[in-house]
């Protein structure tokens, strides 16, 4: 009668048996690094401006905004409330060192028609607010919510000699930003 003997099958199982556990270590090379949870992963901006109709009957409006180094965005703004965002994601672009927006009134020439008897007001409210997400998604804020207000009265009499004095700044926001 042959004899059949399990020690080759045996030692042939354990053998399969230390190779297949051993192939399923960490997949976590050495030089890969952990992700920080606070680390930013993204910016967000907004950037909002309320203007009293008196400035968009006597200024144009205009509107300059960017990233970093570049020149920036201009537009003109014709109603009494602006709104601009933008995100930046890092998986996607370089996150920016610095944002800015800078509105400027120009006044129009020639001068409207007005009223020596009517009181007229120029007025704003700006916000700049720039917040960051980090990798957890918590977020934290680079800048102040509190909006840049100004408003001033001016007599119809003494309007052209206003308009005279030229350029006004309603914002003019720059942050640099450290991560």
């Amino acid at each position: 009668m042959n004899k059949f003997t399990f020690k080759p099958f045996a030692f042939l199982f354990s053998a399969a048996m230390c190779l297949g556990i051993s192939a399923c270590g960490d997949d976590n090379k050495d030089n890969d690094e952990p992700v920080d949870p606070t680390a930013i992963k993204a910016i967000e901006m907004e950037y909002t401006t309320d203007i009293t109709p008196d400035y968009l009957t006597y200024y144009d409006i205009t509107v300059t905004h960017g990233a970093d180094s570049n020149d920036g965005i201009t537009s003109d703004i014709y109603t009494d409330g602006w709104v601009y965002s933008q995100s930046f994601d890092k998986g996607i672009v370089e996150l920016p060192k610095n944002l800015f927006c800078k509105i400027i009134a120009t006044p129009k020439n020639p001068v409207p028609e007005h009223d020596d008897a009517t009181v007229y007001r120029f007025g704003s409210s700006s916000t700049a607010i720039v917040t960051g997400v980090r990798n957890d998604n918590s977020t934290t804020l680079f800048t102040s919510p509190l909006p840049n207000e100004h408003s001033i009265s001016i007599p119809g009499n003494k309007l052209t000699e206003f308009l005279n004095r030229g350029e006004r700044i309603i914002m003019n926001f720059s942050t640099d930003l450290k991560y």
